[in-house]
C-alpha cells in the first residue's frame, strides 16, 4: 500500500508531456521570428502559404506565444518559473524571411529560399539553403551549412565551422576549431581562425579575393590546375609546402612572407599562420602543366 502511495506520488511529481500545435495563414512578404530560450527549433518549408508552429514541453510552467505585428510573426517560449526547454517544429513557405535565436538551443533550417538568421550561444546550427543574407552565430556549438547562396556571415566561439556546395561572398570566423570549405564558390572570402585549422577545396573566381588566416594551426588550399592567382604566403614558425614548383617574385621578412603567380595571376589569395604549416594543394595536374 505504501509503495504504491509512494508511485502514484511520483507520477504525479512528474510534469506531463505537452503538446501544442497552430497554423496561421501568411502573406507573402511576412518574416518569421522565434525566440526559444532552451530546447530545440526545427524549421522546415512547403509550398503553402502558412506557417505551422508545433511546440512540444513539459509540464503546465511551459508554453510559447504567437503574435502578428505587421508583417513580422512572433514565436516565443514562455515560463512561469525559469526557462524550461520546448522543441519546435515549424514549417514556412520557402520565400519567407526567417530569424531564430536562443540561448541554449540547437537550430536547424532547412529548404529556405530567402534570407535567414540564427543566433544561439550554446547549441548546434545545421543550415540548408538560404538566398541572400545568412547570418550564423553560436558561441559554444559547431555550424554545418550547405546549399547556402549569397552574403554569408558565420562565426563561432567554441566550435568547429563546416561550408558545403555554397557560393556567394563568405566571412568565417572560429576562435577554437576547424574551419573546413568544400565545393564552394566564393567570389570574395574572409576566413580568420585562432586555434584550429583551415581547409578550402573549392572554386577560384578569375576575379575573386581570398583571405585565410591562423594563429595557431595549419592553412591547406586546392586548387584546380587551371587557376589563376597572385598568391601571398605568411608565416613566423611554420612552414610551407606546394605540389607543383613556384617561382617567388618577392621576399620578405626573412624569407617567411613571399609572392608568387599561378597561370595568368587572376584572383587575389592571402595564406597566413603564425605557429602552422600552409600547404598548396593541386586537384590533379599541376598549374600552367607543370
Amino acid at each position: 500500500m505504501i509503495i504504491a502511495m509512494a508511485i502514484g506520488a511520483l507520477a504525479m511529481a512528474q510534469p506531463v508531456l505537452q503538446e501544442r500545435d497552430t497554423t496561421f495563414h501568411v502573406q507573402e512578404g511576412t518574416a518569421l521570428f522565434v525566440r526559444n530560450e532552451r530546447g530545440e527549433v526545427q524549421v522546415t518549408t512547403w509550398s503553402q502559404d502558412r506557417v505551422r508552429i508545433s511546440g512540444e514541453f513539459h509540464g503546465q510552467r511551459s508554453d510559447f506565444t504567437v503574435r502578428v505585428r505587421g508583417s513580422r510573426l512572433e514565436v516565443r517560449s514562455r515560463h512561469s518559473r525559469g526557462p524550461r526547454e520546448i522543441e519546435f517544429e515549424i514549417t514556412v513557405p520557402t520565400w519567407m524571411n526567417v530569424s531564430v535565436s536562443g540561448t541554449h538551443t540547437d537550430i536547424s533550417i532547412e529548404g529556405l529560399e530567402a534570407e535567414l538568421e540564427a543566433r544561439t550561444t550554446n547549441g548546434d546550427l545545421a543550415i540548408s539553403g538560404g538566398i541572400g543574407l545568412v547570418t550564423l552565430e553560436t558561441t559554444n556549438g559547431d555550424i554545418r551549412v550547405e546549399f547556402a547562396r549569397g552574403r554569408l556571415a558565420i562565426q563561432s566561439i567554441n566550435g568547429d565551422v563546416e561550408i558545403f556546395d555554397s557560393e556567394g561572398t563568405m566571412s568565417i570566423e572560429t576562435i577554437n576549431g576547424e574551419i573546413t570549405l568544400v565545393r564552394t564558390d566564393a567570389s570574395r572570402l574572409d576566413v580568420t581562425n585562432v586555434n584550429g585549422d583551415i581547409e578550402y577545396d573549392g572554386l577560384i573566381d578569375a576575379n575573386g579575393d581570398y583571405s585565410f588566416s591562423t594563429h595557431n594551426g595549419n592553412v591547406t588550399i586546392v586548387l584546380d590546375s587551371n587557376a589563376n592567382a597572385r598568391i601571398t604566403v605568411s608565416t613566423v614558425h611554420g612552414s610551407f609546402e606546394s605540389d607543383c614548383p613556384v617561382l617567388m617574385s618577392r621576399t620578405r621578412s626573412g624569407g617567411r612572407q613571399f609572392d608568387f603567380e599561378i597561370g595568368s595571376a587572376g584572383a587575389r589569395i592571402e595564406m597566413e599562420s603564425f605557429a602552422g604549416s600552409i600547404t598548396l594543394r593541386s586537384r590533379g595536374e599541376c598549374w600552367g602543366g607543370l
